[in-house]
């Protein structure tokens, strides 16, 4: 009996270990948020928001469109109303000017799909897959923030791939609101889904004769930088502001990105 006792504790050592173990693994799935949860969690950035406008500057460099600087005026009005006073801002997609965290609750449904280290930064990973109502949405992946929960990377897909990289910067506005301060887009343009017809906006006619010349090489990537200055908070826009541009993006059944 005295020769197995040290068999006896060692056996009860090892299961003491892997009782902690699976504890603290129980413990760190319980403290992990579901993906619902996280977008909550970004959405919560915005609360206290009720409308905004800000200055837009944009240098851009596509095919069909180079631009070195476009600017224009934004307005934002909860939960999701856009206008924008200025031409040629429409081929810019619209995650890269004004991304509204409200859509991807109302639009698709989450997964968490990990978290992974994004330049230094805990993030988790997000999967959104469109709701059945939304099926002209495209598969997007979103790069949350851990502590902070802002959005630093949105990416749009086709066919499982990206199509649509959009990383973003942000400042903290009247000491309570971090919104964007600059974002970088880039469009992958062998993959982008104008080549069915979706695109739209200036220089559409020209990226989409990009893909019908069969001998020439793969069309460069398209690019935007995009910053935002002079944010004012809660001035009181006006509905009537919006509603030319409710009704044109009602009337248009396309994809959208």
């Amino acid at each position: 009996m005295k020769q197995r006792m040290p068999t006896v504790r060692v056996l009860l050592t090892i299961i003491l270990f892997l009782a902690f173990a699976l504890t603290l693994n129980v413990r760190v799935l319980c403290d992990r948020p579901t993906a619902e949860e996280i977008l909550s969690r970004v959405q919560e950035l915005f609360k206290g928001i009720e409308d905004y406008t800000v200055e837009v500057i944009a240098n851009v460099d596509m095919p069909g469109l180079r631009a070195p600087e476009m600017r224009a005026k934004l307005y934002y009005k909860s939960p999701d109303r856009i206008h924008v006073e200025s031409v040629g801002f429409s081929i810019l997609p619209r995650e890269g000017i004004a991304p509204d965290p409200g859509r991807f609750e109302d639009r698709y449904t989450a997964q968490l799909k990990g978290e992974e280290d994004l330049e230094g930064r805990s993030v988790y990973r997000l999967t959104l897959m469109p709701k059945e109502e939304f099926e002209r949405e495209f598969e997007t992946v979103l790069l949350v923030d851990k502590e902070t929960f802002v959005v630093w990377k949105i990416e749009k897909l086709t066919k499982g791939d990206p199509f649509l990289t959009v990383d973003f910067k942000y400042e903290l506005v009247d000491d309570q609101f971090l919104l964007p301060s600059e974002s970088n887009v880039e469009l992958v343009m062998a993959r982008v889904p104008g080549r069915e017809g979706n695109l739209r906006g200036p220089g559409r006619e020209r990226i989409e004769s990009l893909f019908a010349e069969e001998d020439e090489t793969p069309p460069k990537n398209g690019y935007a930088n995009v910053r935002f200055e002079g944010y004012r908070i809660n001035i009181g826009l006006p509905d009537s502001l919006f509603e030319e541009r409710g009704q044109a993006e009602r009337s248009n059944h396309k994809k959208r990105f």
